[in-house]
């Protein structure tokens, strides 16, 4: 929960980043969005890979508890 709750905001941090640079339209500040972007993208994705891991660890220890 907490993790998707994360992932959410970087989502939302990207949006932001990317309203931001269209009303500035200043190359640096373009630079320095996309680097922030490939950032959180990359993280995102990370962090969607561990929730991922870590929920089906936690469907695996239940369904042993139940047999």
């Amino acid at each position: 929960s907490l993790g998707v709750k994360l992932v959410f905001a970087l989502e939302l941090l990207i949006i932001a980043d990317l309203l931001r640079t269209i009303v500035s339209q200043s190359l640096d500040d373009m630079l320095i969005v996309g680097a922030l972007v490939v950032i959180r993208t990359i993280i995102s994705y990370f962090l969607n890979q561990e929730i991922e891991q870590v929920s089906a660890a936690i469907a695996r220890t239940r369904e042993n508890e139940i047999a």
